[in-house]
């Protein structure tokens, strides 16, 4: 079973800080990622990192095609009109984690909007289930994608805390990127 650290070293931070700049800078507004999403591999019975690494590839690679197309239809409240939600240009960075409790997991920070989060963590339900071929349990996926307007605060607070495996050695000489 191959099995990688958690530690992250500088020139992992480094790429994490600038996915996560030129989100926002190439897409404004729509480009802060402020929804966080768990997935607990123990709970999907995938032990070997590389499994881990090639169904998370696909799962992502399968949720950019699917919900920058997607439409969701809305009633709002008092009024009888739906409203209709066009799909969002899904940017991500995610971590590693191999912790104690959880064992190995995924912390992915997201471009999802609130609107989506439900329906988002049902697809991505069925979506894990395919790929692993092992159904899901409550504890498999968790979705966290805040109702207020994106914040570039809350963005800056996830990616700190995905940082917060940062190797504690000092590396130095030039960062390669």
């Amino acid at each position: 079973m191959i099995k990688r650290s958690s530690d992250l070293t500088l020139r992992d931070a480094l790429r994490v800080y600038n996915a996560m700049s030129y989100s926002m800078w190439k897409y404004g507004i729509e480009g802060i990622m402020t929804s966080h999403i768990i997935i607990v591999w123990r709970t999907l019975k995938v032990e070997d990192h590389q499994q881990a690494a090639d169904i998370l590839s696909e799962y992502l690679n399968r949720a950019k095609k699917k919900w920058q197309r997607v439409r969701l239809m809305e009633m709002k409240p008092g009024i009888r009109n739906w409203r209709a939600h066009s799909g969002f240009k899904l940017n991500y960075i995610y971590v590693w984690e191999n912790g104690t409790q959880q064992g190995l997991h995924t912390h992915i920070l997201a471009t999802i909007p609130w609107i989506f989060a439900t329906v988002y963590k049902s697809w991505s339900q069925k979506t894990l289930t395919r790929l692993s071929g092992q159904p899901c349990t409550p504890e498999t996926i968790e979705v966290v994608a805040p109702q207020e307007a994106p914040s570039v605060k809350r963005g800056w607070y996830w990616m700190r805390y995905g940082l917060k495996q940062l190797a504690p050695e000092p590396e130095f000489g030039p960062i390669i990127l």
